[in-house]
């Protein structure tokens, strides 16, 4: 992918390789470091939907609303600051919904 691209290193990813992109948050700013790297807006959801495990509320409520369309650069965190916050998510989710946790 080239060095512009590094930032992907820090994503959280599924043991099957998928990036993990479970709320808002991580997709708003993977989308927007795409864009900052030179993808338009098509290719970087593209780009997301081909190499990431999304849930069902990101789907609904960012790409089948199409606000994924609104996103730009603006706002843009960095990588170590947006995807520490999500692997964090991703681990309280495992806490809580994980192998051995119980039914709510």
């Amino acid at each position: 992918m080239g060095e512009k691209f590094d930032f992907l290193s820090k994503i959280p990813k599924e043991t099957n390789g998928l990036f993990i992109v479970y709320e808002p948050f991580t997709f708003h700013n993977f989308f927007r470091l795409l864009l900052e790297n030179g993808l338009g807006n098509e290719e970087a959801l593209h780009f997301i939907l081909a190499r990431s495990s999304l849930s069902a509320y990101v789907f609904q409520e960012v790409i089948h609303n199409g606000k994924y369309k609104t996103i730009t650069t603006e706002g843009v965190l960095p990588a170590d600051y947006a995807f520490c916050r999500a692997q964090l998510i991703y681990d309280l989710l495992s806490l809580c919904y994980g192998e051995g946790a119980e039914e709510p």
